[in-house]
């Protein structure tokens, strides 16, 4: 079965989650025994290390908060590309180091459709992180993050702390220090196979092996804050002349204090009573998507195959409105629009991949034009085209 986020969360139902966990408290969510095991193998783990020349800081090995020497597990050849050397690494790893492969939601494929799937319900963009060790010590001491964390077990288990306290909502550029761990344990336990935790932002934790295999994916995601809207508020008063003008700094006190007031009338009327749904709809809109490039069909002249897989590459939910015998709606950064007999075609793709053959009986259209539409959404990167052309 495929995991989704609504899965991921165990007994705790999506809108129960957002309204009364995210963003505001730690969480431990039980699941099925062995559930996440279809997101991430170890062969797949293998042919990263393999296929991918990957170094630091994208693969990284810690032990008690201090990082390997890259030239103890890897080697360079010709232009400085980086290798594995596989005996070399596992040494290391027996050694009680902890392998980190960040951003392994770019390298395989089950868990770039449930970080799609995150993105999609929390309206953020998401990284997923990968973590395996096989003794106990720790790869990193207590620590907080300036994002939010789902954590995925995987294979094994692992032992967690999770503390309260200490500075909230920390930002990554913060103005103030946030270096005191604080005491006070809010859970700590085993985290079996198939479980998951939610960490808030600013939360401090802490996790160690138990002596065996375990490897856990990170789900880190960057939540809006007031400081975010106040930026991109400040970006849409570069429409007024008045704040685009020169601050009066030579003028009299009372020129200053008319030029200041009239900025004050300006930035209060900016921020109304709709702003955040403005906001919203400004972030959702220019979301966007991993979509893969499409080839050969989004160059070549030919249409898609019927068997062609089409994926709705929109990483968010489109909020179609009719208008007039068209449909318009805000996706991947740009306005769309499109007769109205393209929306069950739409539809079709919101519920999930589809063939064109597939796309076909879900609409009145004839076929030849079927694929047309298809091969020009995908030029414009709204969907995602796989499998091979009609020899």
């Amino acid at each position: 079965m495929t995991t989704t986020f609504a899965s991921a969360l165990g007994n705790v139902s999506v809108d129960d989650f957002l309204t009364r966990i995210w963003g505001q408290t730690f969480a431990h969510l039980p699941g099925t025994r062995g559930q996440f095991r279809d997101l991430l193998s170890w062969s797949e783990v293998n042919g990263m290390l393999q296929k991918h020349r990957l170094e630091p800081p994208r693969l990284r090995l810690v032990r008690n908060g201090e990082f390997a020497p890259k030239n103890e597990y890897l080697r360079y050849e010709g232009n400085r590309v980086p290798f594995v050397v596989p005996e070399q690494l596992s040494e290391k790893l027996r050694d009680g180091y902890t392998l980190i492969v960040d951003a392994v939601d770019d390298m395989a494929d089950g868990v770039m459709r449930l970080a799609e799937d995150f993105e999609r319900v929390l309206h953020e963009s998401v990284q997923v992180n990968m973590y395996a060790g096989w003794r106990e010590q720790q790869g990193f001491h207590r620590h907080c993050d300036t994002h939010d964390v789902v954590v995925l077990q995987v294979f094994g288990k692992k032992y967690w702390r999770v503390y309260e306290g200490g500075r909230p909502h920390p930002l990554k550029d913060d103005i103030a220090p946030n270096k005191t761990a604080p005491d006070k344990v809010v859970w700590e336990g085993v985290l079996e196979e198939g479980d998951a935790l939610y960490i808030p932002r600013g939360w401090w934790h802490e996790a160690s092996g138990i002596g065996e295999v375990t490897l856990h994916l990170t789900f880190g995601i960057h939540q809006r804050t007031g400081v975010n809207l106040m930026h991109w508020i400040a970006d849409q008063l570069r429409g007024s002349t008045d704040f685009r003008a020169p601050l009066r700094r030579f003028a009299s006190p009372e020129a200053q204090a008319e030029q200041l007031a009239g900025l004050r009338t300006q930035l209060l009327a900016a921020v109304d009573d709709g702003i955040l749904e403005r906001y919203f709809a400004h972030r959702n809109a220019r979301a966007r998507s991993r979509g893969w490039a499409s080839l050969p069909w989004t160059v070549a002249d030919q249409t898609p195959a019927m068997s062609a897989r089409v994926t709705l590459a929109a990483p968010r939910a489109l909020n179609i409105v009719r208008d007039d015998g068209s449909i318009r709606f805000d996706a991947n950064g740009r306005a769309w629009q499109f007769a109205a007999a393209a929306e069950p075609l739409l539809h079709a793709l919101e519920r999930g991949p589809a063939t064109v053959a597939e796309l076909c009986t879900e609409s009145a259209l004839d076929g030849a034009t079927v694929q047309q539409f298809v091969a020009e959404l995908a030029r414009h990167g709204l969907v995602n085209l796989a499998g091979e052309p009609d020899a």
